[in-house]
């Protein structure tokens, strides 16, 4: 992790010495008491800690904020069928990586329905892998996650949004060979399987233009990284 993230009540009171971010302080950054560390409060600021204090298994810290405003999510958001539970934490750590504003998660028709019922797929355990994401790419801000039992679930969310459904039988072309403006931005990428006919017919009347990765077929949690990769060049945030 490059910046150490906490919840903003955590640092009013006293924290596990088993938590696995103060072993990183202690083992990794090898912080002693009074040296300071990169911390930052999810969703607000960025700044520097330090130990005031350890006790028997319990740690106090001290925190002050840095002055500038850290950059915020950028104007992407995905919709994404249902991916593999063995696949979700490397996802979700990545796209919050890369910045994204928001992750709808959909189980569409050819979805395998009980991916949607794993532990993986766990409120907490997802936003532990968020928060991963943000310690990598130095930033507090964590997208939003939502869980939708079907695509039509997730469109009144974007209704002013520019919207690209990516879809490997039926598409205009290519993403990189498109102008797109810099706006807000939804992107949706089918499970394993793609999207079923009807699915990509709501697509259509919803407004998504339909396009393509390519001609090489990509694993879903691939496509949504290369996706979002490609839409940041353009809008030349990368």
């Amino acid at each position: 992790m490059n910046i150490v993230l906490f919840d903003e009540v955590e640092l009013e009171s006293e924290i596990q010495m088993s938590d696995r971010r103060i072993h990183h302080i202690k083992k990794v950054l090898k912080i002693k008491e009074g040296e300071t560390f990169d911390a930052g409060i999810i969703n607000k600021s960025i700044g520097k800690a330090y130990y005031t204090h350890t006790k028997d298994s319990l740690v106090k810290l001290s925190y002050s904020k840095e002055s500038n405003t850290p950059v915020t999510l950028n104007p992407v958001s995905l919709i994404i069928g249902i991916i593999r539970p063995v696949n979700i934490q490397r996802t979700i750590r990545d796209l919050c990586t890369l910045g994204v504003k928001a992750l709808h998660f959909v189980v569409s028709e050819k979805s395998e329905k009980s991916y949607a019922h794993s532990k993986a797929y766990d409120i907490s355990r997802i936003r532990n892998y968020l928060i991963e994401g943000a310690e990598q790419a130095f930033n507090p801000y964590l997208p939003e996650v939502y869980i939708h039992e079907c695509l039509t679930d997730a469109f009144p969310f974007f209704e002013e949004y520019q919207k690209i459904a990516f879809d490997n039988y039926e598409f205009s072309n290519s993403i990189g060979k498109v102008k797109v403006s810099k706006c807000d931005t939804v992107l949706a990428l089918g499970p394993e399987r793609g999207w079923s006919n009807k699915e990509r017919q709501k697509l259509r009347e919803h407004n998504f233009s339909m396009l393509s990765l390519g001609e090489r077929v990509l694993r879903t949690e691939t496509a949504c990284t290369v996706a979002t990769s490609v839409l940041l060049s353009k809008f030349e945030i990368i």
